[in-house]
C-alpha cells in the first residue's frame, strides 16, 4: 500500500504552478527553476500535470480516510533519432503505468493502458476515463490488496509557447470546473476476466 499521509494534503490548500489554456501554457514565475529548466528545454516532448485522490487508512483500526494528492508536473525529454522509441521512458512517469506507445501527426496519444493487447487513440483535446478493478490476489510474500482506480487523462495536443505570469494570475485562470466533470470517452474494464494490468 502507499504510504501517503506525509505527501498528500487537501487540494484547497495547493497552488497552481501550470495552467494549460487552448493555445497557450501559463507557468507560475515562481516556478522552482530546475523544472522550469526541464519543461523550456528543446528536447522536452510531453508534460504532465497530475493529482488524485486515495482512499486509506494508516492503522487497522481507524476508518478510511480521502487524501489529495498536490499537483505534480512531469516532463519527458527525447533527444534521439528513433520516432519509434520517442515516448518509450513516459511509463516510469505517467500514474499507473498509464503508456503512451505513440503520438501522431495531428497530436493523437496512443496507448495500451490498461493491457499491451489494447491499442486506443485519444485525439487532441478529447478526454478518457478509465475505469478499473485489480482483484486481491497472492500469497503473504507477494500480497496485493483489491484495487479500483478510476482514471481521467486529458490529450492537449502541442504547445509552441508558453508564458510565465504570477501565482495570483494562475489562480484567476484555473477552470472552475475541473476537466474531469464534463464529457469524456469512458472505458470501463471492470468486467474483464483478465486481471487489470498496473505494469
Amino acid at each position: 500500500m502507499e504510504q501517503i499521509h506525509k505527501k498528500y494534503v487537501k487540494r484547497t490548500q495547493c497552488q497552481p504552478e501550470l495552467v494549460i489554456k487552448p493555445d497557450l501554457l501559463l507557468l507560475s514565475s515562481e516556478l522552482n527553476p530546475e523544472l522550469l529548466a526541464k519543461i523550456t528545454k528543446p528536447q522536452t516532448n510531453t508534460i504532465m500535470k497530475i493529482n488524485g485522490d486515495y482512499l486509506y487508512k494508516e492503522k487497522e483500526e481507524e476508518q478510511y480516510r480521502w487524501y489529495f494528492q498536490q499537483d505534480k508536473i512531469k516532463t519527458n525529454s527525447y533527444s534521439g533519432d528513433n520516432s519509434q522509441l520517442k515516448y518509450e521512458n513516459i511509463r516510469s512517469l505517467a500514474p499507473h503505468h498509464f503508456n503512451i506507445e505513440a503520438i501522431n501527426d495531428e497530436g493523437g496519444l496512443i496507448t495500451n493502458f490498461p493491457r499491451k493487447s489494447l491499442s486506443l487513440t485519444l485525439n487532441k483535446g478529447e478526454t478518457a476515463c478509465f475505469i478499473c478493478r485489480r482483484e486481491e490476489y497472492g500469497a503473504d510474500y507477494s500480497y496485493q490488496p483489491a484495487l479500483n482506480l478510476v482514471m481521467w487523462v486529458k490529450n492537449h495536443g502541442f504547445y509552441s509557447d508558453y508564458q510565465q505570469v504570477k501565482p495570483a494570475k494562475l489562480i484567476q485562470e484555473q477552470a472552475i470546473e475541473p476537466f474531469y466533470m464534463k464529457s469524456a470517452r469512458e472505458f470501463d474494464f471492470r468486467n474483464s476476466k483478465l486481471r487489470f494490468e498496473l505494469g
